[in-house]
């Protein structure tokens, strides 16, 4: 929840710098602006709105693969899946990546599908 906090917030903050830098350079006149007429010192320096634009996207594109890594990290996390067959009392277990379990059916680590009946009882543990 503070993530999409977070995100919208330096969303909001990089669209207002955005047009606050647009705004200055629409009020500059022309002869400012152009390369001949300004000083060698301020030709090369960016100012403070364009530093805080490029780390806003930085930020942005940081929190971004690392919500994307843990987000995979998470659906390729190995758990033991322990099937009881409540009639029988047989007890299998199997070990699938957890993004492949859907509901009373999940696709095993070495590719077999496996579907539970409604007799059957499903214990789910994370392998460390």
């Amino acid at each position: 929840m503070i993530t999409k906090i977070l995100f919208t917030a330096a969303v909001i903050a990089g669209v207002i710098a955005f047009y606050r830098v647009r705004s200055q350079h629409r009020t500059k006149p022309v002869e400012e602006s152009s390369p001949e007429t300004s000083s060698p010192a301020t030709r090369g320096k960016l100012d403070p709105a364009h530093l805080t634009a490029y780390g806003i996207v930085a930020v942005l594109l940081s929190i971004g693969a690392v919500l994307y890594y843990l987000d995979w990290a998470e659906d390729h996390r190995v758990v033991s899946i322990r099937v009881i067959n409540t009639q029988t009392g047989e007890t299998v277990i199997y070990q699938a990546y957890q993004s492949k379990i859907q509901g009373r059916s999940f696709e095993t680590i070495d590719g077999r599908a496996v579907s539970l009946a409604d007799v059957e009882r499903v214990e789910t543990t994370v392998d460390d």
